[in-house]
């Protein structure tokens, strides 16, 4: 899947409607040809054909500059244009072309509420700044017009985004009462719901979203994850109260299949969200065959591009966390064997994915060139993604090890393998916070950002890669041009200095 910096699974940009349609009272020739501009304009727009609808507006604004109606419509066609291939040059020429519109009529909703869209976009380049102006655009278009439901849905989009939940609640709530029917607020607000551990609410609401948009696939990903934690949050609260055990008798095995009300079997199911819920549920009540039986169903279901990848790059945590369930029931069963084999094959298919985004994070700089603002930042978006799925694959490596440890501590060779695997997704784990961390520290270079909390989020990110390796020289190198980069070269002399000694360390004889 070609991945999109400036959009999002859990961020939807669905406010923009139809271009503005304009009538002429004036006859002049001149005025006669802006009409035959506008009207294309407006054609090519509808066909898709943004750059000739670029050529008309901005042709019939050198007619009639005074015009708001044409300096929008300018703006969404560079919008359209933008998200084709997702660049800030494009985003912020849209977002002047609406200011014009707003300063040539400062009273139409919708002009603030598609700049504020505009600017939500570019939070990823500059997020204090962006978020700030969105935010303050959405607001005057609610202000303009109160019964405004899609700016209600964006602002609150925005403050999910941000962490501010209560904000986000509030809008939403308003934006789902002038809306009923739209998914992208039900989807956001069952995300706000389930941050608070309102696990039902939450449900609720992604089922919504699903029955108003059957091809939600975020959110049919998003409810799965919703049912899985209320069933372990269930679990802890049903936990037994010490008492003396009744005697039990052995109830007789059935002569007769289950009722068709009852869960379908494994061969049954066609579906990968059914064979997933269900597998969850039977890990929830312990049927560690069932747990077997479902979980390998999901797994034949599940698309791949490749024996470690998935077709679609939203699965791969679903399929990593589908092998550790499967690992963990095998391992219950005494199959130690087949439980090794899948967490093996989860901790690769992390490493496999950490490699493939490290690497995409460099070719968006070597085909960009590394001065390209752009480039730069789709290389931090997938170090992001490097960061998040090698997290993900240390996670099964370490539950590997234990589980070896803990149900058999004397099979030394198995332990040993498990132990290797740690280590290697260990260290591609450090070396994917050192990439991060570095792309992070050289977006200080783009205008507007907020230089001190670039160099802490920077610093914080190796913070954690020296927890894990705390003896890796590469960690201090990158420390040291960071520090030096933001005009800290006393810090950046103790990291080299730091790095000397290690080195000497290592050379000297043991």
């Amino acid at each position: 899947m070609r991945t999109r910096v400036f959009t999002s699974i859990f961020f939807l940009l669905a406010f923009f409607a139809e271009p503005v349609s304009f009538t002429f009272a004036q006859t002049a020739e001149q005025l006669a040809r802006a009409k035959v501009l506008f009207d294309q304009g407006l054609a090519n727009y509808e066909r898709g054909q943004y750059d000739a609808a670029i050529n008309d507006f901005t042709e019939y604004v050198k007619i009639r500059p005074a015009e708001p109606a044409a300096w929008f419509n300018l703006a969404l066609a560079r919008y359209y244009k933008t998200q084709a291939s997702p660049n800030e040059t494009g985003y912020r020429q849209a977002a002047a072309d609406v200011s014009q519109a707003i300063r040539l009529d400062s009273k139409q909703a919708v002009y603030w509420h598609t700049r504020g869209g505009i600017y939500s976009q570019l939070m990823v380049v500059d997020l204090a700044a962006s978020r700030d102006k969105a935010i303050a655009d959405f607001t005057e278009a609610i202000r303009l017009d109160p019964k405004y439901a899609p700016a209600f849905r964006e602002r609150g989009v925005v403050y999910e985004r941000v962490g501010r939940n209560r904000e986000a609640l509030a809008d939403l709530n308003t934006a789902i009462r002038l809306d009923p029917a739209n998914a992208v607020a039900h989807y956001t607000r069952a995300k706000v719901y389930g941050a608070q551990k309102n696990y039902a609410a939450a449900r609720r609401d992604a089922e919504t979203a699903l029955r108003l948009d059957r091809n939600y696939s975020v959110a049919q990903i998003y409810l799965d994850y919703i049912n899985s934690e209320e069933r372990k949050a269930s679990s802890v609260a049903r936990s037994p109260q010490p008492s003396r055990p009744a005697p039990i008798r052995p109830e007789p095995a059935p002569t007769t299949r289950p009722s068709a009300s009852g869960p379908k079997t494994p061969a049954e199911i066609t579906d990968t969200a059914e064979a997933f819920q269900l597998a969850s549920a039977a890990e929830s009540a312990r049927d560690h065959r069932q747990t077997i039986a479902y979980t390998t169903r999901f797994l034949e279901l599940l698309p791949m591009a490749g024996p470690t990848e998935p077709r679609n790059d939203l699965m791969l945590s679903i399929f990593t966390g589908t092998l550790g369930m499967r690992a963990k029931a095998y391992s219950a069963l005494g199959d130690n064997a087949r439980s090794d084999a899948d967490y093996e094959r989860a901790a690769k298919t992390a490493m496999d994915a950490t490699v493939r985004y490290m690497k995409a994070s460099n070719d968006a700089l070597e085909q960009s060139g590394a001065s390209s603002a752009a480039a730069l930042i789709r290389s931090v978006a997938e170090s992001a993604k490097a960061v998040i799925y090698c997290t993900s694959g240390y996670e099964t490596a370490k539950e590997w090890v234990e589980t070896v440890d803990r149900t058999r501590p004397d099979a030394r060779s198995d332990s040993l393998k498990a132990v290797v695997t740690m280590a290697g997704v260990r260290e591609l784990w450090v070396q994917a916070h050192i990439m991060h961390a570095g792309g992070t520290a050289v977006q200080s270079a783009l205008g507007g950002n907020d230089r001190q909390k670039i160099y802490s989020e920077s610093l914080a990110i190796l913070q954690k890669a020296i927890s894990m390796m705390p003896n890796y020289t590469e960690i201090y190198k990158e420390r040291a041009n960071i520090h030096r980069r933001f005009g800290r070269t006393d810090l950046a002399a103790a990291d080299e200095q730091k790095v000397r000694q290690l080195e000497a360390l290592k050379s000297s004889p043991r």
